[in-house]
């Protein structure tokens, strides 16, 4: 899974859970016979960054919470977090269903090293300013 879903289920559905592991069982029915080597797969890639720019920049258009402790919540805080632990269960899931076809599947688990920044400097930290062009 990289950066979005098909059209359903949401990245705020329970429904995405089943659906990648059934998604990966296939995957791994298709390749490991392709290779004598363990295959190296990334079930979810970059889970943090995906969670945090589902629910706090809009990058990743996707539908309201559905479901869940924090459903209805539009705080990206509490949606952010039910997304990470969503995505986090659904790569677990992936790999249990991978591992059901070939036991000698590894995972890779990546996630951006990213540094955001404030566009401008707080009025208390002038250190903080823009340099000049």
């Amino acid at each position: 899974m990289h950066y979005g879903t098909p059209g359903d289920p949401s990245l705020h559905d329970v429904r995405l859970i089943p659906r990648l592991a059934r998604f990966a069982h296939r995957v791994v029915q298709e390749l490991a016979p392709l290779s004598s080597r363990p295959l190296v797969i990334t079930p979810v890639n970059e889970i943090g960054f995906v969670a945090w720019a589902a629910c706090q920049t809009g990058l990743l258009r996707d539908r309201a919470p559905q479901d869940g402790p924090f459903a209805g919540d539009e705080s990206s805080a509490h949606s952010g977090y039910a997304v990470k632990r969503r995505l986090v269960r659904a790569a677990l899931a992936a790999m249990q269903a991978m591992r059901e076809v070939d036991s000698r599947v590894r995972f890779l688990h990546v996630e951006p090293v990213v540094h955001v920044v404030h566009l401008v400097a707080p009025r208390d930290r002038p250190d903080l300013a823009a340099l000049p062009q």
